[in-house]
């Protein structure tokens, strides 16, 4: 089986929550015992997550816009009908557009885009 990477965090622990300790026991960091026991470790899930994505280099998208991306301010980023992380050069879309972006390229967890041209209509002659 495959999984695609989901994002995961530490997290103030809250009553009732799987991973609270009990009467004061402690749960050491990467203590996961809901794991499946065939279920491969952090490192295991970008190699296969970046494998999938490694899949979409060369596909078109629609994003929609969503702000600058966070690491390069030359660039936007957004999301993917599919909910996947797509950034691409800032062309001046504004956010809440959607913009078609070529796959150029893919990490475990984004996949980078190259927009094209805005396409004109094409011209009709009506006789």
């Amino acid at each position: 089986m495959r999984l695609r990477l989901a994002p995961s965090s530490s997290s103030t622990p809250r009553a009732g929550h799987p991973r609270v300790a009990l009467a004061g026991e402690t749960v050491s960091e990467g203590t996961e015992e809901g794991r499946a026991p065939d279920a491969p470790d952090r490192a295991g899930q970008h190699r296969i997550s970046g494998q999938i994505h490694d899949g979409w280099v060369g596909r078109e998208v629609e994003v929609l816009v969503e702000e600058r991306a966070r690491k390069d301010s030359s660039q936007l980023f957004g999301k993917s009908e599919e909910f996947k992380t797509v950034v691409f050069e800032d062309d001046g879309t504004p956010a809440g557009s959607l913009r078609r972006v070529r796959v150029a390229g893919a990490t475990p967890v984004t996949l980078i885009g190259v927009t094209r041209p805005a396409e004109s209509p094409a011209l009709v002659q009506i006789r």
